[in-house]
C-alpha cells in the first residue's frame, strides 16, 4: 500500500482568470461542495473557500487581467512615483544607485509625503525594483570605485577624524601617483 505524502504535492496558484472561472462555475452549479470544486480546479478546500469569499472581486476581473496571479500594485503609489522621478534623474546623471540609497530616498520621500506607516526594508526595495523593472548593472573603471555622493560626505568626515592625529607631512594620497614609495 502506498501513502501519498502531502508535503510532496506541488502548490498550485490560480490565475485571476481561473479564480473567475471557479466563481462562475460555482454560480451555475451551487450544489457542488468546496471539496468537489477543489478537486475540479486542483486546489485545496480552504483555498476554494477563500476565493469564494471574494466572489464579487473575482467576477469583476477584466479579461486583460486574467493571466495575473498576484496583485503587484504599490501600497504607496505617490511615494513610488516620486521615487521613480528621482531615480530617473539620478540615472540620467550617471549616479551610482544602490538598494541602500533607494531605501534612504524612499524613507525621505515618505517623511515629505507624511506617510507615517512606511517601514522600508530590503524586501520592499526588491519588490520596488521588480514593480519598476529595475535591473542591476556593474560599473567599470573609476565610476565603480567612487562611493555614491550621499555616502561620500560621511566617509570624508570619518577620514578626517582618522588623519587629524597625524602631521600633514605624513598624510599621502597615492590614488593617481605612479611612484612607488618605500618606507
Amino acid at each position: 500500500m502506498t501513502s501519498i505524502n502531502q508535503s510532496n504535492k506541488k502548490r498550485k496558484i490560480l490565475t485571476w482568470g481561473e479564480k473567475k472561472q471557479l466563481c462562475e462555475f460555482n454560480v451555475k452549479n451551487p450544489s457542488f461542495t468546496y471539496k468537489e470544486l477543489g478537486q475540479k480546479f486542483g486546489i485545496a478546500e480552504p483555498t476554494v473557500c477563500k476565493i469564494l469569499k471574494d466572489k464579487d472581486k473575482w467576477l469583476s476581473i477584466e479579461s486583460n487581467d486574467a493571466n495575473k496571479q498576484k496583485d503587484k500594485t504599490a501600497k504607496y503609489p505617490d511615494l513610488e512615483s516620486a521615487l521613480m522621478i528621482w531615480f530617473n534623474q539620478a540615472l540620467s546623471g550617471k549616479r551610482v544607485i544602490t538598494g541602500d540609497i533607494i531605501l534612504l530616498k524612499a524613507k525621505r520621500f515618505a517623511e515629505l509625503l507624511n506617510i507615517d506607516d512606511f517601514k522600508g526594508s530590503d524586501g520592499w526595495v526588491s519588490n520596488f525594483k521588480k514593480r519598476n523593472n529595475i535591473k542591476q548593472y556593474a560599473m567599470h573603471g573609476e565610476a565603480s570605485s567612487a562611493p555614491p555622493e550621499e555616502i561620500l560626505s560621511e566617509e570624508r568626515r570619518k577620514l578626517q577624524e582618522v588623519i587629524k592625529e597625524f602631521p600633514l607631512e605624513d598624510v599621502y594620497n597615492c590614488d593617481e601617483t605612479g611612484k612607488i614609495i618605500s618606507i
